[in-house]
């Protein structure tokens, strides 16, 4: 059996999650992957915006 991806996204933070949006409505078929686990998670650091 193979398993074929048209796109993998790295890193499932908000562009993440958008460019995900993106690829459904163009009907692809595509995997986010993401260090945590679980979906939606938010990263336990944040850091200050200037």
């Amino acid at each position: 059996m193979t398993l074929r991806t048209d796109v993998v996204v790295v890193a499932g933070g908000q562009a993440g999650l958008a460019a995900g949006c993106h690829l459904r409505r163009l009907r692809l078929d595509f995997d986010i992957l993401d260090a945590l686990a679980g979906p939606h998670r938010r990263r336990p650091a944040r850091t200050r915006s200037v």
